[in-house]
This record gives C-alpha cells, structure tokens and sequence, in this order.
C-alpha cells in the first residue's frame, strides 16, 4: 500500500503555493502531481492543518462489538 507524502513535503507545496506561484510550478518543482498539490493547500486552508487524512476505512472486530438479541417473534 502507498504511503502518504510527509508532512514536510505538504507544508513546502501549501507555502508555495500560498506564496504566489501555481500549482503546476509547484508539483514541477517536488515532483508531485498537480493535484496533490491543489488538495494538500484547500486542505490547509480549510483546516489549518497539514497531515495527511486516514487511508481506508475503520471498521470494528465483529467480536468486540456486544451482539443484540433479536425479540421474540411468538
């Protein structure tokens, strides 16, 4: 599974950008893509935060979750 960019290489990109140049010079410049970079900045704009967001999803051991008991039909 691919890893996520470090939170080095996302601050660089977002200050880039927010400095003035486009988004293409800066993914040219890291060598990322362009939508990376685009992402990483409305992130950090938003947010105010840089680190990357949770890959894949979170999903419960079926036996740690206590089972309900179905009612009784009769």
């Amino acid at each position: 599974m691919p890893r996520p960019y470090s939170e080095d290489l996302r601050l660089l990109a977002a200050n880039a950008v927010d400095s003035g140049k486009t988004t293409r010079e800066v993914s040219a410049l890291y060598q990322v893509s362009p939508a990376f970079v685009s992402n990483v900045h409305q992130y950090w704009r938003q947010t105010g935060r840089i680190h990357p967001k949770q890959i894949g999803g979170y999903r419960p051991n079926h036996r740690s979750v206590p089972r309900r008991r179905m009612p009784e039909l009769f």
